[in-house]
């Protein structure tokens, strides 16, 4: 293209809708041709300056804005000459048309700020690059028994009891702001409230304010007897102040992260992995919750994955409760016939108090010793909580189902765990409201029997796609499981491997993520990790584009 040679842009988007989920439309089509510029006059001494003409057509925002991005990349800089005479010139193809759309819908990032704290500043570069790269998901991990930063509007004592400090929280305001500066880039926050385990910091006040335990086994020693990783803390299923408190959160959590249109609320990650039956198993009121609600006096296995089960529909419902406070009251969904927790029926060794469930054993690390003594914050005073229906319970007796389970209400991600296994996944959870997050090694079985019975999935294969590893494990004693992996195994993962013979499977994979787990990264190290998923999610494996 000669010097001098302007380019325009002309923009078509079909719809002016700026809900940004699973099912909206991201293609786009850009075409360009270089032509004589009739508008322009001509310098004296040579002919009528050349005008680039772009054409952008996609039937949404976020389309058009891809297509922004790939022109954008279609325009090189030549650098100065040797003679340094100038600054060098802007060049770009005289002739192109690119009709383009992601391989799937998810293509996402997880943030961990609960091991370590991110500033704003560093979250928006962060959208800005997977912007430039069309990724369009950032999960955000915000909390854990690490720390609790996300500062809540109607409970206050998470964050100041769960904070590494006062300055490293995330106000309502803070999260908004980058709700909207996300979705003005194509990127939709996905807040994650972990639970019912990986809780601990922020959640000690419950007791002080006429609560009761929110928590049990709350930094517990020895570790490795309670939790996965400490500081130890399990969420109290036998506490129905739990749901109400989780209710709050949840509101909160809502209004704050999808405060940008949206309509309805696209999705939600509540967590749920790496549950210890120790810790659990440890508490009389839990036990004798279990017997007395759940009719599961014996402390086996399969007792207390029911116990989870009902813990996860009961979490659900304080969900759904958030989502009607935000819209217009509905009219009340009938109930699904059939058992909300019936019986499993493996017969599997009990769990003894104290004893460590062998699923999720662990090699044992030194003592961490007690939690940090936390920040004077002053009097914890009773707090108001929304109530939050027991018609679960209800149903648990008369042996149907609870509308919070049925797939009418926010999708609801959960990370792969022992509720999740194939043998006892349809008895939780409803495949029409759950969606799961693979965090397995590739080739695991246990993708293909999701997908075989009808569940979403979103991929994460830890050995390819978890960020963190290649530095040895966060205990410090082994490298067993955290090995490197190059660059060429991360853009050579397939979401889609191992589902063969299935048939079209592509509206149960809605895609992939790429995790940045913070127990031995930070910001430092984290945004050179982060982008090549773009290759893989947006069109294909072994498209590097």
């Amino acid at each position: 293209m000669a010097p001098g040679v302007r380019l325009d842009v002309e923009v078509c988007v079909e719809t002016d809708a700026l809900s940004l989920d699973w099912s909206s439309d991201e293609s786009y089509v850009l075409e360009g041709l270089e032509k004589l510029d009739s508008d322009a006059a001509a310098p004296p001494g040579q002919g009528r300056q050349g005008v680039v003409v772009a054409r952008i057509r996609a039937a949404t925002f976020f389309g058009a804005r891809h297509a922004l991005e790939s022109l954008s990349q279609l325009i090189a800089h030549t650098g100065p000459p040797p003679d340094g005479s100038s600054d060098g010139l802007l060049v770009i193809v005289d002739r192109f048309t690119v009709t383009d759309a992601p391989a799937f819908p998810h293509r996402g990032l997880l943030l961990d700020t609960s091991r370590n704290y991110y500033p704003p500043a560093y979250i928006r570069a962060t959208i800005n690059a997977m912007a430039q790269n069309k990724l369009n998901v950032l999960h955000w991990h915000i909390t854990d028994s690490q720390s609790f930063p996300y500062e809540s509007t109607s409970l206050p004592q998470m964050s100041a009891f769960g904070a590494y400090s006062p300055r490293e929280t995330y106000p309502a305001a803070t999260v908004r702001e980058l709700s909207r500066f996300a979705l003005s880039r194509g990127v939709r926050l996905l807040p994650e409230l972990d639970a019912p385990a990986h809780v601990a910091a922020g959640w000690g006040w419950g007791r002080a304010a006429g609560l009761g335990d929110l928590v049990v086994c709350e930094a517990q020693q020895p570790w490795i007897r309670y939790c996965v990783e400490p500081p130890c803390g399990q969420l109290n299923p036998a506490n129905p102040n739990v749901y109400r408190v989780l209710a709050a959160l949840f509101d909160d959590m809502l209004k704050d992260f999808y405060d940008a249109p949206s309509s309805p609320v696209p999705f939600f990650h509540m967590g749920g992995d790496e549950v210890h039956m120790g810790c659990w198993n440890s508490s009389k009121e839990v036990l004798d919750y279990m017997a007395r609600s759940l009719g599961r006096p014996k402390r086996r296995k399969e007792d207390f994955v029911a116990l989870w089960g009902h813990f996860q529909a009961r979490a659900t419902q304080a969900l759904d409760k958030a989502q009607r406070d935000m819209q217009p009251p509905q009219p009340d969904l009938p109930t699904t016939e059939g058992p909300l927790l019936p019986d499993v029926d493996a017969d599997v060794n009990d769990v003894r108090e104290g004893e460590v469930n062998s699923v999720l054993r662990r090699r044992q690390a030194p003592d961490d010793g007690p939690l940090a003594a936390q920040a004077a914050v002053g009097p914890v005073e009773l707090v108001e909580l929304p109530e939050v229906a027991e018609d679960i319970d209800d149903g648990l007796q008369e042996g149907r189902a609870s509308p919070s389970q049925s797939g009418s209400g926010i999708p609801v991600i959960l990370w792969t765990s022992e509720l999740t296994a194939a043998d006892v996944v349809q008895k939780y959870l409803d495949k029409d409201r759950y969606v799961i997050q693979l965090w397995l090694r590739a080739g695991d079985p246990l993708a293909r029997d999701l997908v075989s019975k009808g569940y979403r999935v979103i991929v994460s294969t830890k050995d390819a796609w978890y960020l963190d590893h290649g530095f040895g494990n966060w205990k410090g004693n082994s490298t067993a499981g955290y090995l490197y992996h190059p660059w060429q195994v991360a853009y050579d993962n397939d979401p889609l491997a191992g589902l063969g013979g299935l048939g079209d499977v592509s509206r149960q994979v809605l895609g992939g993520e790429a995790a940045m787990w913070g127990e031995q990264a930070d910001q430092s190290g984290a945004s050179t990790k982060e982008m090549f998923l773009v290759a893989t999610c947006w069109r294909g494996v072994g498209c590097l584009c």
